[in-house]
């Protein structure tokens, strides 16, 4: 049964972690910084399963990136409650992160692509890399997390000070952590921006080929 594929269980456990995460997240910021990560960490463990396993399907796709959008869109509206000033900033990460990636899986699935991962050489080379290449992916997809959940624990804990001579003064080592993690989340973006674009423009080519085909019909 599809249903109990070992990456799907792999799949649920990380939908039960984040349950709990989110569960604690106002009350113990110890424990919802173990489960959330907990639950990034097995993201990287089930496709490595599926693969080992030959169990590769689009259900396990699906929830993949179900919970995924869920995860990184629930932690956002936790951090906007943290750091008011910065709401916007939030929203629209949120917001081209969900429609980014709707809008790839819709052209996938259109163009008739096995998976979200198949890029062609027609389509922009940065995506082709960033889907292509695990280490990239893997890479901006750790700094993006790690930036938020970094921002999460400063909120309530910032650690130990060093001093940083690039500054001339000693800075937490949380907020070392988020500074080094910024640029990653940044390109993270970066890259769903450029997903999106794509994506709006691989969409696009499917209407003009339906419609001159409809035209020719007639």
């Amino acid at each position: 049964m599809v249903y109990f594929f070992i990456p799907n269980l792999i799949g649920y456990a990380r939908v039960i972690l984040l349950i709990a995460a989110f569960y604690v997240c106002f009350d113990s910021f110890i424990w919802f910084f173990i489960f959330y990560a907990l639950s990034q960490l097995l993201d990287a463990l089930d496709g490595h399963a599926a693969r080992h396993f030959d169990q590769c399907t689009r259900f396990g796709a699906v929830l993949d990136q179900v919970t995924d959008r869920v995860s990184t869109a629930c932690l956002l509206v936790v951090l906007a409650q943290f750091y008011p000033v910065y709401i916007n900033w939030f929203l629209l990460s949120s917001g081209i992160d969900l429609v980014s990636h709707y809008a790839h899986l819709y052209s996938s699935l259109i163009r008739g692509a096995k998976s979200h991962k198949t890029i062609d050489e027609k389509q922009n080379v940065l995506l082709r890399i960033y889907y292509t290449s695990r280490a990239v992916l893997f890479t901006l997809c750790f700094g993006n997390e790690a930036f938020f959940l970094l921002l999460y624990l400063n909120h309530f804990w910032s650690g130990p000070a060093f001093f940083v001579p690039v500054a001339n003064q000693h800075i937490p080592l949380v907020q070392i952590a988020t500074y080094s993690m910024a640029p990653l989340c940044l390109y993270k973006q970066f890259m769903n921006f450029v997903q999106l674009l794509q994506a709006c423009k691989d969409i696009v080519a499917v209407d003009i080929t339906e419609r001159r085909t409809t035209t020719k019909k007639r």
